[in-house]
């Protein structure tokens, strides 16, 4: 299982997953990537190996620079639509990625054992990388969140401005007006932008590690599965109590099918 810690509330997701499976006669092995160097960690959290990869002097160029997770309850009043976070973000994402390519004890615990499924957070393309790599072919992502722009992009799925989850990103309030429908569309551009940049330049590192004949991207893994691949969200986040019995078995029989 490898978990993106970008925030607290991402590890308290990963520490329920865990026991979970734990609960269900799993063993589980993890890797945190600390993106966010404001989360403390406490104990193994269940696993029967955890691995965590932190970033020299543990503080995180994105975490720095985080003010919704610095101050969540504050409105940022220098916002707007360009601002550069989001760039930050990737940059760090792949600079975390570089120190876990190079983690000798990610390489041992992965060449050292043979696991069913890897269970991994889609906020960027290192996971699926060192799953690939490991020949670890059942591969289950996730994300513990309204499904953001990134995995619209890594799922090929239709990416509508208005309607992308943009929470950390934006002011709350009426998006309709023409101009703000032409701000969100020239924002959209720019995050695109930085995706097909970041990418191609991660895509590259990882050929230099594994050799030419790497895939190219995330969408050439996707097609090597022989039966497909599965896109599963509620839309946005629910409360468990508002999921009917009813509706649970629905998803849990559609589940054990897969």
């Amino acid at each position: 299982m490898y978990v993106n810690v970008i925030g607290k509330s991402h590890l308290q997701f990963a520490d329920k997953v865990i026991a979970l499976l734990n609960k269900n006669g799993h063993n589980v092995d993890v890797i945190m990537g600390m993106l966010n160097s404001i989360v403390t960690l406490k104990g193994s959290y269940g696993a029967r190996n955890l691995v965590v990869v932190h970033f020299p002097g543990g503080e995180s160029p994105w975490g720095s620079i985080a003010d919704h997770l610095n101050n969540p309850f504050v409105e940022n009043s220098n916002w707007n639509p360009f601002n550069m976070g989001f760039t930050k973000f990737i940059e760090t994402s792949e600079q975390l990625c570089d120190l876990i390519l190079d983690s000798s004890e990610v390489a041992s615990l992965l060449s050292s054992n043979k696991y069913d499924v890897a269970l991994l957070t889609g906020y960027d393309f290192c996971p699926f990388a060192l799953t690939h790599h490991y020949n670890i072919t059942k591969v289950v992502s996730y994300v513990p969140t309204p499904a953001c722009h990134i995995q619209n992009y890594y799922g090929g799925l239709p990416e509508l401005p208005l309607y992308e989850n943009m929470v950390l990103d934006t002011l709350h309030g009426d998006r309709s007006s023409f101009a703000r429908r032409v701000l969100e569309s020239l924002r959209t551009f720019k995050d695109r932008y930085i995706h097909y940049t970041a990418y191609t330049s991660m895509n590259e590192k990882l050929r230099v590690r594994f050799g030419d004949d790497f895939p190219d991207d995330l969408n050439d893994i996707l097609n090597l599965s022989k039966k497909g691949n599965v896109i599963f969200s509620f839309g946005t986040q629910i409360e468990p109590d508002k999921i009917s019995k009813d509706l649970q078995k629905v998803f849990i029989n559609t589940f054990k099918r897969l």
